[in-house]
């Protein structure tokens, strides 16, 4: 987060340079070819897809008691607290006094229902003037299907 109002107030410096407080594209575009302003970006992807990595790693592995179901020899489990849209593979093992069985062949190629996104994080106002605002928001995560728009 610190990151991202550095990359802002960087951002805000290279355009509000010729002091005219109007914002081209043509500004835009020169500010975003600045070595300073490409590494901020950058180093935001990349923690970005850091924290997505790490969301995506493989959880602990889940044991279950087979002596505490009522028919041991037909068991079922119920997977909770799953995001939509996430593809997933499932694959199970046995275990006795003796140690572990192989896997399973993984159940694969399965992906959770796709599902309204989740709730987009409060907006931060970034400037203000007696006519106008500006303000910056983040994408949430989709749940499946892409965002294809944002309503204010």
């Amino acid at each position: 987060k610190d990151f991202d109002e550095t990359l802002q107030a960087k951002m805000n410096a290279a355009i509000h340079e010729d002091g005219d407080g109007d914002i081209t594209l043509e500004e835009m575009k020169k500010a975003m070819q600045r070595e300073e302003i490409q590494e901020a970006v950058q180093k935001i992807c990349d923690d970005r897809d850091a924290e997505l990595i790490e969301r995506l790693q493989p959880r602990a592995h889940l044991v279950l008691d087979a002596a505490s179901f009522p028919n041991p020899r037909l068991l079922t489990h119920y997977f909770s607290g799953l995001s939509g849209g996430i593809d997933l593979a499932l694959a199970v093992r046995a275990r006795n006094d003796k140690g572990f069985s192989d896997w399973s062949v993984p159940l694969d190629g399965m992906r959770t229902p796709s599902t309204v996104p989740e709730n987009c994080l409060p907006l931060v106002l970034l400037e203000a003037t007696p006519t106008t605002f500006r303000c910056q928001y983040r994408l949430p995560f989709h749940s499946g299907e892409l965002i294809t728009s944002m309503e204010f």
